[in-house]
């Protein structure tokens, strides 16, 4: 039997259910797919289309973000993160940093990222 073909963003959407403990009928209600997809696509079944995978993502209220792997001629991308809480966004360090900053705040916070154009590079530490 071979193993199942997991796609990176199909293991992060499934953790992210289990994190809002949303059982797949949920999931699938808020999200507009029937559960028995969503299940095959968590499990390396099935993969998504773009448009439904497009449909999952902001069902979760996530967005998909492309991010070019080199730099281009207009200069290269960085993304930065911070934490979306009372209103402001608090710029953090690394994607962990910010999921440590969210864990630690009462109330409703949301990491959140951007991509930012940089005209020239630049050291990452």
């Amino acid at each position: 039997m071979t193993a199942p073909n997991l796609d990176p963003i199909a293991v992060q959407l499934r953790a992210e259910r289990k994190r809002r403990n949303l059982s797949l009928p949920r999931a699938a209600e808020l999200v507009g797919l029937e559960a028995v997809v969503i299940g095959s696509y968590e499990r390396g079944d099935r993969t998504p289309p773009l448009d439904r995978l497009r449909q999952w993502v902001e069902g979760l209220n996530h967005r998909l973000l492309a991010v070019p792997t080199s730099p281009t001629a207009e200069g290269a991308l960085r993304v930065e993160f911070g934490v979306a809480y009372a209103d402001r966004v608090i710029p953090c360090e690394s994607e962990d940093s910010a999921v440590e900053l969210r864990r630690g705040l009462t109330g409703l916070a949301v990491v959140v990222a951007r991509a930012v154009r940089t005209t020239s590079w630049e050291p990452l530490s």
